[in-house]
């Protein structure tokens, strides 16, 4: 067994970018992350490789500049000595993660196996559903403008928000509200063509249907725009959001987790 580093995300992308498009739904956020460590970030602070085990990948993963580690098995390896392998090796580098966004059962065998190397402890940030939408229902809607935002609006922007909208630079990737009398009621975003995320709408405007007027807006965009389905992740803890969600016509097709050390 051995480990295969990439000098470039770029590099990395070309070799192993076919093995996360196997589960393209289920990685979506690992390729979220690849592209912009290429496309924004222009390959800076990176950590990108493989385990090899008897020619044959085990593992991929990929740390971004936020030190959040993403990993993808595609041979479905569950032996904690894979993940013991890759604790170690980037212990020795002296490569430090913050946390692992994951698979729920790989993400926990390699915190396990991560926190003994470091000797530190860790948590489980956020338990995380992913949904996937191929045919929308037909359900009532408001009809309210959906707004693409620019930096060029006068609304006050959180840096998060700054930041997300600064990092969209493929078509109709961005940050989007739901405008009623010129005030937003919700916001949500498209992100990587075929994933949306950051739904929220204030205390004020709630239990109105306007996130699901939203939700289904944005999705009919990224269907009609020839994807072939659309992914979210929500919080699995978070039932009425998810009921959102399934109304609307998304199903759930696998279990993700976000764990930070400490």
């Amino acid at each position: 067994m051995y480990i295969k580093l990439y000098r470039t995300p770029t590099d990395f992308n070309y070799s192993c970018r076919k093995q996360l498009l196997i589960e393209e739904a289920k990685n979506n956020m690992f390729i979220g992350n690849l592209d912009n460590a290429i496309n924004v970030y222009k390959n800076e602070m990176c950590l990108c490789g493989e385990i090899i085990n008897h020619d044959q990948t085990e593992l991929v993963f990929m740390c971004n500049s936020k030190k959040q580690l993403f990993l993808f098995t595609p041979t479905d390896n569950t032996d904690n000595h894979v993940y013991a392998f890759l604790s170690k090796e980037l212990s020795k580098a002296n490569f430090q993660i913050n946390g692992i966004k994951s698979d729920t059962f790989i993400a926990d065998l390699f915190a396990i196996e991560y926190s003994k190397q470091i000797k530190n402890n860790f948590k489980t940030n956020m338990c995380m559903s992913i949904l996937v939408l191929k045919t929308l229902k037909q359900i009532k809607l408001h009809e309210l403008e959906v707004r693409k935002i620019t930096l060029k609006e006068k609304y006050t922007f959180t840096q998060d928000q700054v930041t997300f909208i600064s990092e969209s630079i493929f078509g109709q990737e961005g940050l989007y509200f739901l405008i009623k009398n010129n005030i937003p009621v919700s916001q949500a975003a498209i992100r990587r063509k075929i994933s949306m995320g950051g739904v929220y709408t204030p205390l004020e405007h709630r239990k109105n249907g306007y996130s699901t007027t939203l939700v289904y807006q944005l999705a009919k965009r990224i269907l009609e725009d020839g994807n072939p389905y659309c992914v979210v992740h929500t919080d699995a803890d978070e039932p009425i959001s998810n009921r959102m969600y399934i109304n609307i016509g998304f199903e759930y097709i696998a279990d993700m987790k976000d764990i930070i050390f400490y």
